[in-house]
């Protein structure tokens, strides 16, 4: 049977939904990459900054009531990591920043992920971003890859308890796959 999966943009009231999405969705599909203290200290931090939950660019992806993944893009650079490269070396223009895209894990692999990413990364060229920038969890970077996103420096992310969480800091360049397309 085939589920219907809209998008929607994420609001207030979907924040503590969202929360334990982020939460199961690290303990279950990141628990083959990072150490269970290391996800429990990335949990307790908060994946998610809710402040994304205040504009229009955060997104849920949802089938019969029931969350199944989010995700979004902002043109700032995340709280917790100062150093975020986030311009378009090519050009010298500032690249918009993926955010927090996570899916439950029962929805795993049934392109929730890549539906969530084609809206995001939509969204980004229509504001006329040329370029974008992430970072990936290690268990996200094979998506990415799938996806066109290419890797650059590895991003070691400060967390309580002093744990660190280690991912890689991704680019696409996406006016260039619209014009491929076209």
């Amino acid at each position: 049977m085939t589920v219907s999966i809209k998008i929607r943009t994420a609001r207030r009231a979907d924040a503590s939904a969202l929360v334990a999405m982020h939460a199961l969705s690290l303990r279950r599909l990141a628990s083959g990459f990072y150490e269970p203290e290391v996800l429990e200290a990335f949990i307790t931090q908060g994946p998610m900054d809710l402040v994304m939950l205040d504009g229009d660019r955060y997104f849920v992806a949802e089938a019969n009531g029931h969350i199944l993944g989010s995700g979004g893009w902002s043109p700032n650079v995340p709280g917790y990591h100062a150093s975020f490269d986030q311009s378009d070396t090519d050009t010298g223009m500032p690249s918009a920043v993926v955010r927090s895209l996570f899916v439950h894990p029962d929805a795993a692999r049934r392109g929730v992920a890549s539906a969530l990413m084609m809206r995001v990364e939509a969204e980004i060229r229509a504001a006329g971003f040329n370029t974008a920038s992430l970072h990936a969890t290690l268990s996200g970077i094979p998506f990415y890859r799938r996806r066109g996103w290419r890797g650059g420096l590895p991003v070691v992310v400060g967390l309580p308890g002093g744990h660190s969480l280690v991912g890689l800091s991704m680019k696409k360049q996406l006016m260039g796959e619209l014009k491929a397309a076209a």
